[in-house]
C-alpha cells in the first residue's frame, strides 16, 4: 500500500512537471527600452563588470555591447547576461583590455585614471562636489561647443553617476562623439546610449 501510494505521488509530479516547467521558461522579452534596462541592471549587480566600461544599445531586441572588459570571461559573462535579460541576439564589440593583450585600451584607462585622480584633487582645491547636478550640466556644457553635435536634440540624464543619453543626433560620428564627451566627464562612472540616428524637426 505504501509504494502504491508513493508511485501515485511520483506520477502526479512528473504529469505536473511539463507545465510547470513551461511557466518558468516562458519569458516576456518586453520592449527594447525594458531590455536595456535590464541589462544595464544586470551589469551594474555584477561585481566581475560593474567597474568595466560597457555601453548597451538595444534594437530590434537585438542588444549590442560595445566599450572594453578586462578579460575574455568577463565578455562572455557580459553576453550570457544580455541573453538572461531578454535579447534575441548579442552582438558583442567589447574589446579585451587586459595588460599585454591590447595596450590602446590599458593606456586609455591608465590615462583615465590619471585624469580622474587629478580631477578628484580639483574638487578638492576648489569645494565643488561632483554629484548627478553637477553631471548633468558639465555634459551639456561640453555638448554646446562641439560641432559634431550641431543639429541634434540630446536630452541628458544622471543617476547615480550614470549618464543616460536620450533623443537624435545626425550622425553615428555625432553619437560616438557624444558618449565620448559624457564618459570622459568627471564623475561619470557609466553611459548609457538610447541615441538614435535621425534629424531633429
Amino acid at each position: 500500500m505504501t509504494r502504491l501510494t508513493w508511485s501515485v505521488g511520483v506520477a502526479s509530479l512528473l504529469l505536473a512537471a511539463p507545465s510547470f516547467a513551461g511557466t518558468t521558461v516562458k519569458h516576456k522579452a518586453g520592449t527594447d527600452a525594458q531590455i536595456n534596462d535590464r541589462i544595464e541592471h544586470r551589469l551594474a549587480r555584477s561585481a566581475s563588470l560593474r567597474d568595466d566600461h560597457i555601453t548597451v544599445h538595444v534594437k530590434n531586441r537585438v542588444a549590442t555591447l560595445s566599450g572594453y572588459v578586462d578579460s575574455s570571461a568577463e565578455k562572455r559573462h557580459a553576453e550570457q547576461l544580455a541573453r538572461a535579460a531578454g535579447a534575441r541576439r548579442v552582438d558583442d564589440d567589447l574589446a579585451v583590455s587586459t595588460r599585454g593583450t591590447s595596450g590602446k585600451f590599458d593606456r586609455a584607462k591608465d590615462d583615465a585614471g590619471k585624469a580622474t585622480d587629478a580631477a578628484k584633487d580639483g574638487v578638492r582645491k576648489t569645494g565643488e562636489v561632483i554629484d548627478d547636478g553637477w553631471i548633468t550640466s558639465k555634459v551639456k556644457t561640453q555638448f554646446i561647443g562641439e560641432d559634431l553635435l550641431k543639429h541634434s536634440d540630446i536630452n541628458v540624464d544622471t543617476a547615480n553617476h550614470v549618464v543616460t543619453l536620450n533623443g537624435t543626433v545626425p550622425s553615428q560620428a555625432a553619437r560616438a562623439k557624444a558618449v565620448e564627451i559624457a564618459r570622459s566627464t568627471d564623475g561619470v562612472h557609466r553611459v548609457v546610449d538610447r541615441l538614435v540616428i535621425g534629424t531633429h524637426k
